[in-house]
């Protein structure tokens, strides 16, 4: 926020305008997935960060506001949807380039995966150096094995043995 040229910004709202611009005159312009796709048009941007996985309707217009500048993007998640429309699109039958023995499962899992030219890196929680490892380890006793393929190693799966399968408990 020093070296921004124009900004509102306090703890309790964060960026109020959603707007954030530097004095060398880059801007970053924080949006949310509750304001449709709609809201995302018109913007020509030369980086996107989604910060968990969007609305498939919004990944689509995303990708046209990076057309002009050939921008790219990140989208950091855990998909605790399974296999999503998004996820099917883009990820569905991928290509392993790198994997590993996962050992809280005992089974080899993809770290890095690649299709249509887009790379998916998997960030395991064990190699975390800032979570508990102790208590990821007592904590994931209550896990399905599909529920830690999914939380501890960042893999999205539809589980299976259910007809609406869930990750946690409905809260009432």
């Amino acid at each position: 926020v020093s070296q921004s040229r124009y900004c509102k910004f306090n703890e309790i709202t964060g960026f109020s305008n959603r707007k954030l611009l530097f004095k060398n005159g880059s801007m970053i312009v924080f949006k949310s997935y509750d304001q449709g796709a709609d809201a995302f048009q018109s913007e020509k941007c030369h980086g996107i960060w989604n910060d968990e996985e969007p609305p498939y309707d919004i990944y689509k217009e995303q990708l046209m506001r990076l057309i002009d500048y050939n921008g790219e993007m990140i989208t950091s998640m855990t998909s605790l949807h399974g296999i999503t429309e998004l996820l099917e699109k883009v990820f569905d039958g991928y290509n392993t380039i790198k994997s590993q023995n996962a050992p809280l499962i005992n089974k080899i899992l993809p770290r890095i995966a690649e299709r249509n030219n887009k790379k998916f890196y998997f960030l395991w929680t064990t190699d975390n150096k800032h979570i508990d490892q102790e208590r990821l380890a007592n904590d994931i006793k209550l896990m399905t094995e599909q529920e830690i393929t999914t939380r501890v190693y960042g893999m999205p799966i539809n589980l299976t043995g259910r007809i609406y399968p869930m990750l946690s408990p409905p809260v009432s």
